[in-house]
C-alpha cells in the first residue's frame, strides 16, 4: 500500500516548508552552476554514481531508442526530486497507477536555461517497457506554453500543440518558474489546469486515462518536483504518492 498524505496547496505551505523549498533550490542551483563547469575524473565517476542511485523503486525508461539513461540524473533532494536530463525520459514507479475517477497533481521548479524543452506529468501510461506502450502527457516550457500530447503503439498526436497560456509561470533570471499542474479526470471529460487555472478540456475517450502515472521530461532539461500526488476525484484529503 502506498502511503496515505494530504494533497498540499500553496495556501497551505507553512514558513517552514517554504525556508525548505528555498534551501533546496539553492542547492539545485548550485548543481547546476557545477555541471557547467569541466569535470575531472573524479567527479566523472561520482556523477555516474549518482545516476545509478535512483530513488527506491523509480524507473527510467528513455524516449529515443538509441538513447541512455546514464544522461540522467536523478535524485531524492526533498522535498521531491531533482530532476536533470540528457534524452527525454519517463520516470515512474509501475505500481503507481490510477484509475476511475482521479486528480493528478504535481508542483515543479523550472530552472533557466537555453533549451526550450517540455516537463511535466503523464499518466494512462500501459506497456511502459516496451515499444506499443500508451500514455497521455501534460507538459510546460519556460516560454510560458503547455502541450498535451498522446501516445499509442508509437503513434504520437498532440490534441492541443504548444499553446500559450497567462496561467503558465516563466522563469525570471536566475529565479526558477514554479508551477502546478493537475488533470482532473472524470466520467465523459479530462480537464487540465496550471496554478489553478483551466487551460484545456478533452473528451476522455480520446486520451489514455488509466494506468500508469509519472513524470515526464524531455532533452536537457533542469527542473526540481517537489510533489507527485494522485486522489480520488472531489477527495482533497487522500494522495497516493508524495514526494519522497
Amino acid at each position: 500500500m502506498l502511503e496515505q498524505h494530504p494533497l498540499r496547496h500553496d495556501t497551505d505551505r507553512t514558513i517552514a516548508m517554504r525556508a525548505r523549498i528555498l534551501l533546496v533550490l539553492a542547492f539545485a542551483l548550485l548543481l547546476t552552476g557545477c555541471a557547467k563547469k569541466q569535470e575531472t575524473a573524479a567527479e566523472r565517476e561520482r556523477t555516474q554514481a549518482q545516476r545509478q542511485s535512483l530513488p527506491v523503486g523509480w524507473q527510467v525508461r528513455v524516449e529515443e531508442a538509441d538513447a541512455s539513461a546514464d544522461n540522467v540524473k536523478f535524485m531524492n533532494m526533498p522535498p521531491g526530486w531533482h530532476i536533470t536530463t540528457g534524452p527525454a525520459v519517463l520516470l515512474y514507479k509501475p505500481e503507481n497507477t490510477a484509475a476511475g475517477l482521479y486528480r493528478l497533481e504535481s508542483e515543479s521548479f523550472l530552472f533557466a536555461d537555453d533549451r526550450l524543452e517540455g516537463h511535466g506529468v503523464f499518466f494512462g501510461g500501459q506497456g511502459l517497457d516496451t515499444p506499443d506502450s500508451h500514455y497521455t502527457s501534460f507538459l510546460l516550457r519556460k516560454d510560458g506554453r503547455f502541450q498535451i500530447e498522446v501516445r499509442r503503439a508509437g503513434e504520437i498526436s498532440t490534441p492541443v500543440a504548444w499553446a500559450e497560456h497567462v496561467a503558465v509561470a516563466m522563469p525570471s533570471g536566475e529565479q526558477p518558474a514554479q508551477n502546478v499542474l493537475a488533470v482532473t479526470v472524470a466520467a465523459e471529460k479530462v480537464r487540465f489546469y496550471v496554478n489553478g487555472q483551466q487551460v484545456a478540456e478533452l473528451p476522455r475517450p480520446a486520451l489514455p486515462s488509466e494506468g500508469t502515472f509519472g513524470l515526464r521530461v524531455r532533452n536537457e532539461v533542469n527542473v526540481h518536483v517537489t510533489s507527485l500526488t494522485v486522489a480520488p476525484a472531489g477527495d482533497t484529503q487522500a494522495s497516493l504518492q508524495k514526494g519522497s
